[in-house]
């Protein structure tokens, strides 16, 4: 066995140990749906398991920032039956946020008669006001599976969602930076050298953190978003999905709500 074979031999062993080693740090936590009512945030030095929620586990995403799993900043996000969302957050520091969504019980779940039903009167509603919806609405008609099904409306009303998610963290993003002033503030309002010092990397950490969850809930976002299609439709073709990601939606959409 020449070099180059017992080289690629090892890299193939090491890589499949890093793996190994994040699946088993992973939690046994579950998630949630759309209409978000009350968020608990809690940092953690392990993973949360969430024991109030107790339905199957309906989908499951891994976002990373880094080449491998386990190596980078991380959000592994689980979503119920239920509706209830928990998405833990692993950061270089070795910090791990836990947060747990519960939807509003009021809130039909996607894919019923009812969501369907408070998605096209949104529609209707909120068309009017943001004329770019009308434009979402034409690209779901050429969808062959959405324009067929009971659950048309519910398809714009998801992507009507997803845009507007994303204007709202891209404009996080924004402030996020524009804290620079006040960053400077803080730190220099400590005396100390040393103690200067430590508020510096506290500081810096903590806006390390934002920025890093809010790019970890970019990326995330847009693979949520095709999830919920696929489980309406069956499939979401590409082009129907890079076509609406061309669409710019400022407007934050109203929770759906049964009277």
């Amino acid at each position: 066995m020449n070099i180059k074979v017992k080289r690629l031999i090892i890299i193939t062993l090491i890589c499949a140990g890093f793996l190994l080693f994040f699946k088993f740090r992973q939690t046994d936590s579950k998630t949630s749906s759309f209409g978000v009512k009350s968020i608990v945030s809690a940092p953690t030095n392990y993973p949360v398991k969430i024991e109030t929620v107790n339905s199957n586990i309906r989908s499951r995403r891994v976002e990373t920032l880094g080449f491998l799993a386990g190596t980078g900043p991380m959000l592994i996000s689980e979503e119920s039956e239920s509706g209830a969302i928990t998405n833990v957050y692993q950061f270089p520091s070795g910090k791990l946020i836990t947060e747990v969504v519960l939807p509003n019980p009021k809130t039909p779940l996607l894919g019923s008669a009812d969501y369907e039903m408070l998605a096209e009167q949104d529609y209707i509603r909120s068309a009017s006001v943001d004329t770019n919806l009308v434009e979402i609405k034409e690209i779901f008609e050429e969808f062959t599976l959405a324009k067929k099904s009971q659950y048309f409306y519910s398809g714009i009303r998801e992507a009507y969602v997803l845009m507007g998610k994303l204007y709202r963290l891209q404009d996080s993003e924004l402030l996020i930076s524009a804290q620079q002033d006040v960053v400077e503030k803080e730190i220099w309002s400590v005396s100390d050298p040393a103690e200067r010092e430590l508020k510096s990397k506290e500081v810096y950490n903590r806006v390390q953190e934002e920025k890093l969850k809010n790019w970890l809930e970019t990326a995330d976002a847009p693979n949520r978003f095709k999830q919920r299609m696929e489980r309406l439709y069956g499939e979401f073709p590409k082009p129907i999905f890079q076509r609406l990601m061309s669409i710019e939606i400022t407007a934050e959409p109203k929770e759906l709500i049964n009277p």
